[in-house]
């Protein structure tokens, strides 16, 4: 076949042979081979390279494909933007495998088919392509890179309690490109030639929307509003108060409250779910306010003088709130266990009862007499001495103190009236106190006066001690013997 094609046109070359040189056609072809020159009619990526160099089909097809390779193609999500070419985007071309291919055209031509070419004007009719490839990778690390800026993680709503009210903080979508749709998008732009792509990206709802936040403060504080309002009424004897949670200053625990409702939003809140906090002493002193009207103090029994005979009032058992119990079942009141709250009182027992006066001693000073009483009854009596003018026998209620056997005497003004005296008298016939002493107590305290014997019998019947009360010794042995410590003893003028 290419034989013929070589005969035939060796002999339309010796026809042409007439009008122009054969020697100028084939010295043609042969300078055309030998610089490394395309064919006439060779196009690459559409541009017409016929009889370029390599070097000059390079620059031509190079800058045709600048404006591919340089396309600025836009990435776009609402006002997000962001550009890109495929040359930033690593992009390389086959160009140079393309002119190589074509030069080996020119170098397989005969030099009669190129004189041919050269004497008919006949066209190589060359067309060929170049391929421009952008990395996978790159694309993919572009995208990534968008998405990186471009991605959210959604926000839920939420609500916070300051002390006095809800602040609320509104949800917000989220957002998530498609990464595997992007990176086909923009390749596809690159290799075909559009300018835009619209980012696909995928919004992500939050669990918790503004509405349902917004619903669960309505709800709580609802749920706030009527636990501190809870109106609890409490009662006793006749009476009542009414007092709310919000009266005695509680505040609700809320952060609590608020997470298990954004836990659950689908639950209810109620009253009931309300913690409240107290101030410290606010239920004690609303009890105690109660408690002040209601109890009722104990009378002790006493002892009264009277027309010259002892006389008993009785005891009078009083009433107190019970203050424990009822600040416990207020407590649970409040927190919305009952709406009425019946108090209870407790007995409250006076100090002092009758009983208390089994044993009542009675100096009457003007007698000079010592009156022992049983049961309100006198069942004995003594004559004793009480103290003289510059020192008499204090008057009042005292106990018997301590009880003292054969006591020792301690001088108690060895500065004053007792400088003439030893500072101290032992047991014996000489000792001031005889062989008994009982001392008066007063308030737990020892008032150093006693009942005492003495040596000084023939003072009994006078005003003439210093306070003390003096017995003959064989009566206050008989007394010593007599009543215990803690016997009352009534001193009266008279």
């Amino acid at each position: 076949m290419r034989s013929r094609r070589l005969l035939a046109l060796a002999a339309t070359l010796v026809t042409a042979m007439t009008t122009v040189g054969a020697a100028a056609a084939l010295a043609w072809g042969a300078t055309l081979r030998d610089d490394g020159r395309l064919l006439q009619g060779t196009t690459i990526a559409s541009v017409d390279v016929s009889g370029a160099t390599a070097d000059e089909a390079l620059a031509a097809v190079e800058s045709r494909l600048a404006a591919r390779l340089d396309r600025d193609v836009e990435v776009t999500y609402d006002e997000h933007r962001w550009e890109t070419t495929a040359r930033q985007l690593g992009a390389t071309t086959d160009v140079d495998r393309v002119i190589a291919e074509a030069l080996e055209r020119t170098a397989a031509a005969e030099l009669i088919e190129l004189a041919f070419m050269r004497l008919t004007g006949e066209s190589a009719g060359l067309e060929l392509d170049v391929t421009v490839r952008v990395p996978d990778d790159n694309i993919d690390t572009f995208i990534a890179g968008v998405a990186e800026e471009l991605d959210r993680a959604p926000s839920d709503a939420h609500a916070a309690w300051d002390g006095d009210g809800f602040e609320l903080t509104e949800d917000r979508t989220g957002r998530r490109v498609d990464r595997d749709a992007a990176v086909a998008d923009l390749g596809a732009a690159l290799d075909g030639g559009a300018t835009v792509v619209e980012l696909p990206v995928e919004t992500l709802a939050p669990d918790v929307t503004t509405e349902v936040a917004q619903g669960i403060v309505t709800d709580t504080s609802v749920a706030i509003d009527a636990a501190l309002d809870h109106a609890v009424t409490l009662a006793v004897g006749g009476s009542s108060w009414t007092v709310t949670p919000r009266e005695l200053g509680a505040a609700p625990d809320v952060e609590p409250l608020l997470a298990a409702a954004f836990a659950a939003p689908d639950s209810s809140i109620s009253p009931a779910d309300v913690k409240l906090v107290l101030p410290d002493g606010a239920i004690s002193n609303f009890i105690a306010t109660i408690a002040a009207s209601v109890d009722q103090a104990p009378r002790d029994a006493q002892l009264d003088w009277a027309a010259g005979r002892l006389q008993i009032t009785p005891e009078q058992t009083g009433s107190t709130l019970a203050r424990d119990a009822a600040a416990t079942e207020l407590r649970a009141a409040l927190g919305g266990a009952a709406d009425r709250v019946e108090l209870s009182m407790v007995p409250a027992e006076p100090a002092v009862t009758s009983a208390s006066f089994g044993h009542t001693l009675v100096v009457n000073q003007a007698q000079r007499r010592l009156y022992y009483y049983q049961g309100g009854k006198v069942v004995q009596d003594w004559p004793v001495a009480v103290g003289q003018g510059g020192s008499p026998t204090p008057t009042g209620v005292f106990t018997v103190g301590a009880k003292r056997h054969e006591p020792t005497w301690h001088n108690p003004a060895p500065d004053g009236w007792g400088s003439n005296m030893p500072r101290s008298i032992g047991p014996g016939p000489d000792n001031p106190l005889g062989v008994r002493a009982l001392n008066w107590n007063q308030n737990g305290r020892d008032t150093l006066i006693r009942f005492h014997g003495t040596p000084n019998e023939a003072s009994i019947g006078q005003a003439a001690s210093r306070g003390c009360v003096r017995m003959f010794n064989a009566d206050v042995i008989e007394l010593y013997n007599l009543v215990p410590t803690g016997t009352t003893i009534l001193s009266v003028a008279g």
